[in-house]
């Protein structure tokens, strides 16, 4: 009932009375806002897809035009779901990673997601060969969200931390 006088609710009973033969009976409905549909979209491609490792979630979820802005990336901005799961891989053949979030705020089309990343390097990365060894790291990536879709995102991070954690080129911890 704490919802019963929402606009939100309001719209929704005019629209089922529409559709109705007589007056419907409604029991425990609850209305669901976007920004909580956001967070659910958002919230499945990390731990479906970056965690999960299954990159078909990244078909449903994300737009075909999505736009992907990623400081680790040499172009900055790259354009369609394509440009996401070729990341995705990338950063999966390197290393068994998790993501662990720390915050997420939902306003309007945006959800940012704070994160802790680890990840035991088992592949080439950024000029260094695998070492077996845990990383850690951490940033935050916002997610536009638009008709249940990701449309753009922005990845920010520092991995130039990484690389020198990692001991890579242009380290001062060597390589």
């Amino acid at each position: 009932m704490r919802n019963s006088h929402l606009p939100e609710t309001d719209r929704m009973f005019e629209q089922m009375v529409a559709l109705c033969e007589g007056m419907p009976k409604f029991v425990n409905l609850d209305v669901v806002r976007d920004e909580h549909l956001n967070k659910q979209l958002v919230d499945r491609v990390f731990r479906e897809a970056l965690m999960g490792g299954d990159l078909r979630v990244l078909d449903e979820c994300c737009a075909a035009d999505y736009i992907d802005h990623d400081a680790g990336r040499e172009e900055p901005t790259a354009i369609g779901r394509d440009a996401m799961r070729s990341g995705v891989e990338a950063w999966s053949r390197a290393f068994d990673m998790t993501f662990e979030p720390v915050a997420q705020l939902s306003e309007g089309n945006l959800v940012t997601t704070v994160w802790n990343w680890r990840g035991t390097q088992k592949g080439e990365f950024m000029g260094v060969a695998a070492t077996g060894k845990t990383y850690e790291m951490s940033g935050s990536t916002t997610f536009r969200c638009q008709d249940g879709e990701i449309t753009e995102g922005w990845w920010h991070y520092n991995p130039g931390q990484l690389q020198r954690q990692m001991g890579g080129p242009g380290s001062p911890y060597g390589s």
